[in-house]
Formats: C-alpha cells, structure tokens, sequence
C-alpha cells in the first residue's frame, strides 16, 4: 500500500514518522503495529511523495477483515495545534489467513540450544519473530547424541542418530535444533529420563555433527545457498565444531554458512561447576559437555582439552580424585583414555568468510553467573573481529533478550561477507543500533548479486524507518560504481546509471534511530536489459472527484516517437486521449496524466510509437466509476448540537454509520439526496467515524463532538 502526508499546519514541520496498524474496527486499542516509516521535512500546504510500504504480516494477527489506521508524527516530532490527526482506510483489507509460511529472510536462521536444554529455550524468541515481524518458523530437528544410552563410551559412529522428520519440515525463516531427544526419536520431558541419557549433554563433537545435518536439512527444504547459525551458551561451541573440522561440511566441501550468533557461549570455558553450574536443572558434572567445557580441571590443573588441547587420559581430565568423567573420549572415536592427543577448538582456525557476533550476559558484573565477560567474547580466542553486544542478563535468560538478540542477528556489516541476494524478490532487513567494536554507529547492511547482462540496476525500496539511508553498488573490484541518498522518504524506486554484466555489492546504509530495529524495511532488486525500451509499469487509478489518473514509468528508452495514451468505454474501440514524447535516454522516466471526463467504465492502454514507424501496445487498465459515490464533507466539524452531511452529487437509500474509536456503531439511517441532518444531541464528547456505505463501497470522514 501507499499513502502520503501534507502539512496542512500553518507552520513548516521537521521530520516526522508515520506508524501504520491493522485493527479490526477504527479503535487503536488492540490494533497491531505493522511498520513505522519515515516522512521528510514538509513546508506549510507541502504534500510528501507517495510512500510505499510493504510489510510483512505479524502472525498475531488473526484472519479476517481489517481497517488500515495511521497515525501520524506518532513519535511526536513536531509540534502540532491539532494532535489527532490519523485516517482510517475507508474499507476494509481482507486478511485470509494469518498462518501463511514465506521465506522473508535473505539466509534462514538455525537457533541451536545448550547443554541441558532443549528447543522449546527458544519459545520466548520464537513468539517474537512470528508474531512482532513475522518471520515464519520452518520446523524443529531432531538429533540423539547417546543413541546407544551407555554414557561409558562416546563413539560417534553408535551414538549419534538423525532424527529428524524432514517431511514436516517448510521452507521458513528460522528453525530450531533439539539435542533432547531419546533414541526411539521423541523429544524428553522428563528431566529424570533426560538426565538418564544425557543425549543433551553430550560431547561437543557430536553435537557437530548435528549442526552438519541440520544445515543440510534447512539447505535442501529453502533452497537458499547458506544459513545464520545463532548458538546459545554451548550451542555456539557446536556451531564452532562444525566450522572449524572441515572434514565435516557439506558434500560440496563447502560449509554454508553465512554468519555465527553466539549467546553466553563459553568460548575459553567455565569453572562454574558444583553451585555454579549444578543450579541447571539436571545437571551431570561428569557429565561429557561438562568435561569438554572446562577452562582447567580442578584437580590437575591442567587446561580444558577439548577447548585448549591435550591428551586423552584420566588423570590429565581430572576433576575430583576417585571421581571421573562418564568419559574422555573427547574426539568421541569409541576408543577411551587412548591417549591421542587433541588439537583445541581454540587452536584452530575459524572460517574468514562469515560474519561473527557474540551476545554476551552481564548480570553479576562480570558475567551471566555461569560464563564470565571474557570467556564470552570469541575476540579474546580467535581474532575474527567479532561485534560484541553486552545485555544485562542472566545465563539461562540470554534467549529471550529479543531485543538484543535482534542486533546480534542483524544483516552483515562487511562487503567481504556480503549476504547473496536473488532479483524480483522482496526480502526484509533491519537497522539497528551498533556494537561498541563496530568502527561507526552507522548500520551498514551489505549485499551481492550478479547482473547476467549489461544495463541498469533498480532498486525498490518500502518503508523505510530511518531518516536518512544511503544506497551504494560497488563492483568486484570494490570500486563505486553508483551511489544515491534517501533523505527522509519512506520509500525510493531508483535506477542506476549503465553497468556491464558482473558480480555486484549492494550497500544500504542508514544511522539508526530510536525504535527503527523493531520496525523492518523491505527492498526488491531488479535488472533492465540496456536494449529497447523498457516499460516498467503501467497504472490506471480512480481518484477524488471522479478523476481518473494514469502513469506509466520507463527506462533506457531508445528510438522513441511518442505515446498515445487511448481510451476506451468497451475495450474495443479507442481514442487517442493524450500524447507525451519520449526522453530517450537511459534514466528512470515517470509520465501522468488526469482522465477528468471518465466514463461510468473505463479502459486504457499506450500505444508506444518508435521513430522508425513501428508501434506496440501496453498492457490495458480498467477503472470503474460505476458504483463510485460522491464526496462528502461534514460541517459543522467539531460540532456539538447537530452536523450536516453534503455530498458532491444527490444518491439514492445510502447507508450513514456512526461508529465510536472502540468499533461500536453507535447511530445508522438511510437517506437519499445530497445532504442529510445527523443529530448528535445523545452522543457523548469524542471522536467518531462517519461511515457512507454503498456496496462494497465505504468513504470515512473523522467527526469531533464537543460538549454540549
């Protein structure tokens, strides 16, 4: 949809937001915000753009028929003598279903629990992304890692089992792994089952193994070429072990994945065992994860192995005297206390091809009461330049810091690591507050693409919630091929200068504002072949006032006469209406005309004249004033004893409702002509909806009652 704002004020107004809802009546009690978007500076009588938004639906919002409703300054930018000033659609959007699943997300994301956890540590974020952005959840995956049930040996060989329904799987925006998983396949909810089989406290190496799995699963169910993986606190260790043992990846020899979240994750360990750790419900301290998270063991006072490296014996991993480990079988080979000796997963190099970021718990002072501040941030183990974002936040707590979790999980800030993007689809991003490692607070969101064949680069952008946005393309040589600014419009359709075929990096930049990472922007990239004309779109519209209006945009044109816009009242005999000459060059051109005598039916098209002689025809338009009824226009407005309805033409038995801002209707009555009387001694004081019904067709005016 579209809409415009204009400052009918008396005053110049500064930069302002618009905030758009779906409610099921005109009241904004229990109406769900969809997008906050951007308005330019407007001097007094100035009308902004069309700005044009395309949401996502939340899946909060149930089927059915719904009012648009906007309120603008909603963030109170500008100071105004009149504060309720919001519209109403005039009809309603007919929402079908609310359970729809669409891939909205340029990667899907994998969210991966921790030791003694499960899947469902992710409810909290899960409702979020459904419900306040509508990202679609695309399934669960199922692993046991102690399909045997004898925690006395780790052979990853009879250990590890898939189980993973893929059938009930759909191609969605995230997903979530389960570690909980008993070896018939069920997920465990008896904690004393679960601790029993310690499938979910198993060593990290098999956990990488389902890490593998489950970006195999989510590759072939999406189609997408990579993944975001998002671990929370040893589940970040297992995404590691998959990124780091490349033995591991996918067929192809290729790991698949975009970027690393990490929340909590005790990249250099943690002692926290006994009355630190032991509060986890169901917890083994001897226990394979725990083993395979030590910094040092107590004991020996040797370094964690699996994290630092050393050799496979009992008394190197030694935790109490005459108290061992299930196991230290690290490298999980069947084979126990062999005395192989063990390569760190922090002596090993990370991929320098994926993006990092950790979200790390501060909510002792030195840490989320499990892993300290240090042992969180992966800078301080690998130097893979990871942004780091601090939460005050307990441990157990860090997956349902949605707000937070949202920055970490934020489009790539780096070309290097560029998210690949396919033409003619709308994906969804977000702009978002930066860490304190970035070198700007400026949110950088970077993209690639290859343009097949020489020509322009379009590309739409909706709803946009930052001021000002910058639109960069960059070639493979990282030399600036185009470069554009956004400045306070909620939206831009923008076309490049000629480009030759290639592979190209895309660079949306825009400094975030209060509110703007809860709010997302959608974008959509095109490419025009630099040969004949291209047409991009043609529209025809009805208007206030009976007007018909028409547009068409073009771009690259070459060899162009004129246009005929005809008209036709039966589609089959047309009349020239207006001509428009061609530019004929290679920018972005817009034409319009206003059709002031339309019919009752209404058919357009464009007859597009070359130089040469020939002609082709456009699409054709339909617009129908049929059924459409006058304006009208109330006054007195505010009004105390009574107010008068004048419309623009006389009807015939049309509908009047009053309804109040709770969708209540509070007054109905059928009059013909063109003006009617409405009595509003009985109403109280307040805003109402003056609804005149036809049909289908609904018109809505705002009346204010005063005291009497």
């Amino acid at each position: 949809f579209s809409f415009t704002v204009k400052n009918i004020g008396l005053g110049n107004a500064g930069r302002s937001h618009t905030t758009i809802y779906l409610s099921s009546s005109f009241s904004y009690s229990g109406a769900i915000s969809i997008a906050t978007v951007s308005c330019r500076a407007l001097a007094v009588n100035e009308q902004s753009e069309d700005i044009k938004c395309a949401v996502i639906l939340p899946y909060s919002l149930a089927a059915g028929n719904k009012y648009l409703l906007l309120k603008v300054d909603a963030l109170n930018e500008v100071p105004e003598s009149n504060e309720i000033n919001d519209f109403y659609s005039p009809g309603t959007i007919a929402i079908s279903s609310s359970g729809t699943i669409a891939q909205n997300l340029p990667y899907p994301i994998i969210f991966i629990h921790g030791f003694v956890s499960s899947n469902t540590t992710w409810d909290v974020m899960k409702a979020n992304l459904q419900n306040n952005y509508g990202f679609s959840f695309g399934g669960n995956m199922n692993f046991c890692l102690n399909q045997d049930n004898n925690k006395a040996t780790s052979n990853a060989a009879t250990d590890y089992r898939d189980w993973t329904n893929t059938a009930a799987l759909s191609a969605g925006d995230f997903y979530t792994v389960n570690f909980d998983t008993d070896p018939s396949g069920n997920s465990i909810t008896n904690s004393t089952v679960s601790e029993s089989l310690e499938s979910n406290q198993a060593g990290v190496v098999k956990q990488g193994l389902a890490i593998r799995d489950a970006i195999k699963h989510v590759l072939q169910v999406t189609g997408k070429s990579k993944v975001i993986l998002c671990g929370h606190s040893m589940g970040g260790l297992a995404s590691r072990e998959y990124l780091q043992r490349s033995a591991i990846w996918q067929a192809d020899g290729q790991h698949h994945v975009a970027k690393l979240v990490t929340l909590g994750t005790p990249h250099g360990g943690s002692n926290l065992t006994g009355a630190g750790l032991g509060v986890i419900g169901g917890l083994d301290e001897y226990s394979e994860a725990v083993r395979d998270l030590r910094t040092s063991y107590l004991w020996s006072g040797e370094p964690g192995v699996y994290l630092f490296g050393g050799l496979e014996k009992y008394n190197v991993m030694q935790f109490y005297p005459f108290f061992d480990y299930v196991n230290v079988d690290v490298n999980c080979n069947g084979v126990d206390a062999d005395n192989s000796l063990i390569t760190g997963i922090n002596q090993k190099a990370l991929p320098a091809d994926i993006a990092y970021t950790c979200g790390i718990g501060n909510a002792s002072g030195t840490g989320d009461y499990v892993v300290s501040i240090s042992s969180a941030n992966l800078n301080n183990y690998r130097q893979v330049n990871a942004d780091t974002f601090m939460v005050d936040a307990s441990h157990t707590s860090l997956t349902s810091q949605s707000a937070v979790n949202m920055k970490t999980l934020d489009e790539t800030k780096d070309a290097a690591t560029a998210y690949t993007i396919i033409p003619d689809i709308y994906f969804s991003a977000f702009f978002t507050e930066q860490s304190t490692t970035a070198p700007t607070s400026t949110d950088h969101d970077y993209y690639k693409f290859n343009m097949p064949q020489a020509g322009n680069i379009r590309t739409e952008l909706f709803n946009i919630p930052v001021q000002n946005l910058s639109l960069k393309i960059y070639d493979a040589g990282n030399v600036l091929k185009y470069s554009n600014t956004i400045s306070g419009n909620g939206s831009a359709d923008i076309l490049s200068g000629y480009l030759p075929a290639g592979n190209y990096i895309l660079d949306l930049a825009g400094l975030p504002e209060p509110g703007s990472d809860a709010t997302p922007y959608a974008f959509r990239l095109g490419f025009l072949q630099l040969v004949a004309t291209s047409l991009l779109d043609f529209n025809a519209m009805p208007s206030v006032g009976r007007i018909a209006m028409i547009s068409w945009k073009t771009a690259n044109e070459t060899g162009i006469y004129n246009y005929e816009l005809q008209h036709s009242d039966d589609g089959l005999l047309w009349n020239t209406i207006n001509i428009a000459y061609g530019t004929n060059n290679n920018s972005y051109n817009s034409y319009e005309f206003s059709d002031t005598k339309p019919k009752a039916e209404n058919y357009y098209r464009l007859k597009i004249n070359e130089a040469g002689g020939s002609f082709h025809y456009s699409p054709i338009r339909k617009v129908s004033f049929k059924d459409q009824m006058p304006e009208f226009t109330l006054a007195p407005n505010p009004a105390d004893q009574f107010t008068i309805v004048k419309l623009t033409a006389p009807i015939n038995n049309r509908l009047i409702s009053i309804v109040n801002m709770q969708g209540r209707e509070i007054l109905q009555q059928l009059f013909t002509g063109d003006n009617v009387k409405i009595n509003l001694r009985n109403l109280p004081t307040g805003t109402y909806a003056v609804k005149l019904i036809s049909g289908q067709n609904v018109d809505v005016k705002k009346l204010v009652v005063v005291s009497k």
